[in-house]
């Protein structure tokens, strides 16, 4: 079995997209895990948690589409 232990990079505060995709740059990340997404903040700044995690959701898509693997868990 191949190591992969030197790969894992953990994120480090602010938790939003826009670090998330920065780190993930960063690293040369293909496969991006994000769990707990409720602690993320969106780039638009929204306050009530169901626009937040919509835009949270909107903003992991366009990263999607940019080639990166994106797994989101609640």
């Amino acid at each position: 079995m191949t190591s992969f232990a030197d790969r894992i990079a953990f994120l480090q505060s602010p938790f939003s997209v826009a670090n998330v995709r920065a780190t993930a740059v960063a690293h040369r990340a293909e496969i991006v895990v994000i769990d707990y997404i409720q602690r993320f903040s969106s780039d638009g700044g929204e306050k009530e948690t169901r626009l937040r995690l919509a835009r949270v959701m909107d903003d992991l898509r366009r990263m999607a589409a940019l080639g990166f693997v994106v797994i989101a868990l609640s």
